[in-house]
C-alpha cells in the first residue's frame, strides 16, 4: 500500500495537523463529499510524521497553468477547478472544526497587502484593487464582534498546489498551516 509521509520539525505541529485531520474527517463538510481529504493512515510519534493515503486528482496549478490571453480566455476546467475549490474552502470555513492554533486576521494583514503590491507587475487593475481593499481589512476588524463573527477552521496556505481535483470533488492538501 502507498502511503505518504510528512515529517515536522516541532512534535506539537505534526500531533495537531494529524489531530485537526482527524476531527474534520468526521465533520459533515466531508462525510457530505463538499472536500475531500486524505485519509490519514497513522502518526508515528518518535519521528514527528503524520502517514495520509494517497488522494487521486489534477492539481489546480495544473489546470491554470493552461489560462493564457484575457481572463475569459483558457480551459474552462480551470474556471471549473477554481470555482470547485472557492466551494470547498468554503465548506472547510464553515465546517464548524476550529483548532486550538490560533492564527488571527490581524497577522495575515501584512500578508495580504505584500501579495497585492506583488501582483502589480502582473496586472496592474487587479493589484490595486487588492491593495485598496487590503487598506480597509484593518479597519473591519473592529466590526467583526458586532457581525458575530465567528472562530473558524481556515486553511492557512491556500494556493493552487494545495487543491486536486478529481471526479468526486476538490481535495484539499496540507494542513501545515491551518489554524
Amino acid at each position: 500500500q502507498t502511503l505518504y509521509g510528512k515529517v515536522y520539525h516541532h512534535l506539537d505541529k505534526a500531533r495537531d495537523v494529524f489531530d485537526e485531520m482527524q476531527t474534520l474527517a468526521v465533520s459533515q463538510a466531508v462525510r457530505s463529499g463538499k472536500i475531500i481529504l486524505a485519509d490519514t493512515a497513522g502518526y508515528l510519534d518518535r519521528l514527528s510524521m503524520v502517514l495520509q493515503k494517497p488522494v487521486p486528482g489534477s492539481s489546480l496549478e495544473d489546470y491554470l497553468g493552461t489560462m493564457d490571453g484575457p481572463t475569459n480566455a483558457g480551459d474552462p476546467r480551470a474556471w471549473n477547478g477554481v470555482r470547485e475549490s472557492a466551494s470547498a474552502l468554503a465548506a472547510l470555513h464553515t465546517s464548524g472544526v476550529v483548532s486550538k492554533r490560533y492564527r488571527p486576521i490581524a497577522d495575515e494583514l501584512p500578508r495580504v497587502q505584500k501579495r497585492a503590491a506583488l501582483a502589480q507587475a502582473l496586472n496592474p487593475d487587479l493589484s490595486k484593487q487588492m491593495g485598496e481593499l487590503a487598506a480597509e481589512l484593518p479597519h473591519w476588524l473592529r466590526d467583526l464582534e458586532r457581525w458575530d463573527a465567528e472562530l473558524c477552521l481556515t486553511h492557512g496556505d491556500c494556493k493552487p498546489s494545495q487543491f486536486l481535483i478529481n471526479e468526486q470533488g476538490v481535495a484539499l492538501l496540507d494542513f501545515d498551516h491551518c489554524g
